[in-house]
């Protein structure tokens, strides 16, 4: 009886690490992904062009 409670056991700690639940669809999280990296390239290259003299401020 303790060989067959002892496999039982490692059956259960083996599905702890599989797959569970996601908190979003895996079509939401990667439309969130492109979003993200969309709008950081964009914020970095509008940085990149923009010249130095735009950044001092004139009084």
């Amino acid at each position: 009886m303790a060989g067959e409670e002892r496999k039982n056991a490692a059956a259960e700690a083996s599905k702890a690490a599989g797959r569970r639940k996601l908190p979003y669809s895996p079509a939401t999280m990667a439309v969130g992904g492109v979003v993200l990296v969309a709008t950081l390239g964009y914020l970095y290259t509008q940085k990149k062009s923009q010249p130095k003299d735009a950044l001092i401020r004139r009084n």
